[in-house]
């Protein structure tokens, strides 16, 4: 019977618990020379659900690297669970999630004569001459919800 490794230990867990939980995601585990790690991937996280994986992630994280001593500190070891070096949480965003973001930033900005496309939005000018990179807000807001745009989305996934 083969036995598992630690990081896909982790990663069985973290999947469990999540699907559990009705949060679409991929997780895989990874060794490699000098540590372990797992990957979360998870489709169009509201702020808040992203927190609170943030959080449960943070167990299996067994330290955590301080770039001023360039150094990894062994400060969150746990006994009673499989954990890693490092746990990666990422989050991806449909074109649906990203297009539905640039309509509400065209609103919010009052952008004039803006493509209706997000796939359209690069470096969109306003007619004031101002820039607005509309790939930029996109990320900016998916990823911070700062402007609001979040608060416009009904919750998809449990927390």
């Amino acid at each position: 019977m083969k036995t598992l490794s630690t990081a896909a230990q982790a990663a069985s867990m973290i999947r469990k618990h999540l699907k559990a939980n009705g949060i679409a995601c991929t997780v895989k585990s990874e060794n490699y020379a000098g540590g372990n790690s797992v990957n979360v991937w998870i489709a169009d996280p509201l702020p808040a659900t992203r927190a609170q994986i943030e959080l449960y992630l943070a167990q299996f994280e067994y330290g955590s690297f301080d770039g001023m001593t360039d150094s990894y500190n062994y400060d969150n070891r746990r006994d009673d669970i499989p954990q890693v070096r490092f746990v990666f949480l990422n989050s991806e965003y449909s074109d649906e999630m990203r297009q539905a973001c640039w309509e509400w930033l065209v609103s919010y900005y009052g952008f004039e004569n803006a493509p209706a496309g997000y796939r359209a939005a690069g470096s969109y000018q306003t007619s004031q001459g101002m820039y607005s990179y509309g790939d930029m807000l996109i990320a900016n807001e998916l990823a911070t919800g700062w402007r609001g745009f979040w608060f416009t989305q009904k919750k998809r996934l449990a927390a």
